[in-house]
């Protein structure tokens, strides 16, 4: 008798991402959060329901956070110009710390969903915070935990991360080395917007983020085998209607 080996999935993801989509549930009592980096495994993006007072920014202590947003608003000459306003709401488009806690696997029909994949499970919002800068890469099983800072910063930022390396998550030097000349060199180019600070200098957290995001989208991605005459086999995602069970 064998045993099939169940994926370790983890309990909590911690991520800097970006709110892409802001809606109302069906039943009009959740808010839908779909989040710019996806779930291991999953080729959708992350979407999450939350609570009404989970929209707030609040720091440790309840109080409300004023965060600066962007807006499109018409120009009266028949365009569009961008419009800068403060609220304590989270909205589309911002860049924000999450922690998302693993919830129940989900059910359909009476059965239970694949324990061996992420997205087979319902993520809850155990905190957000505004953020700045890039997003990370997208998530897979041996990404970095880092730690949500407080919303508590006087300027409603969120401070920036530690990026140094951890017991349970290494690269090597000289693939760590690789990442950054290849974000040299992109940075050189003027490719990569925000790493050069007005002065003409580095913004090195952005730099940092840069070449993370290089790191786990490209150098830790396995190369794929010769391509044969097989149908692709999709990724185990629940469909959009899955998700909405609420």
């Amino acid at each position: 008798m064998t045993t099939q080996e169940q994926a370790a999935i983890p309990e909590m993801f911690h991520w800097l991402t970006r709110v892409n989509k802001k809606s109302l549930s069906r039943n009009g009592n959740k808010w839908v959060l779909e989040l710019y980096t996806k779930l291991p495994q999953s080729g959708y993006e992350t979407t999450i329901y939350i609570n009404p007072d989970q929209l707030l920014y609040t720091d440790e202590y309840g109080a409300e956070v004023q965060v600066n947003h962007t807006r499109l608003i018409p120009d009266g000459q028949g365009g569009t110009r961008e419009e800068t306003y403060v609220s304590n709401l989270v909205e589309a488009g911002d860049i924000v710390w999450v922690a998302l806690e693993r919830g129940n696997l989900k059910v359909k029909d009476g059965v239970k969903a694949d324990a061996n994949y992420c997205s087979n499970y319902w993520w809850n919002l155990a905190s957000i915070a505004p953020g700045e800068g890039t997003p990370l890469a997208q998530a897979n099983l041996s990404t970095p935990r880092q730690r949500v800072p407080s919303a508590s910063q006087d300027n409603g930022q969120a401070p920036v991360p530690n990026h140094g390396q951890t017991t349970d998550f290494f690269v090597e030097g000289v693939v760590k080395g690789h990442c950054e000349n290849i974000v040299a060199q992109l940075a050189i180019a003027k490719l990569l917007p925000g790493i050069e600070l007005p002065d003409g200098g580095i913004d090195w957290d952005t730099f940092r983020q840069y070449r993370d995001l290089y790191y786990h989208n490209v150098s830790n991605v396995p190369v794929s085998p010769p391509p044969t005459d097989e149908e692709p086999v999709e990724d185990e995602a629940p469909e959009p209607e899955q998700q909405e069970m609420i």
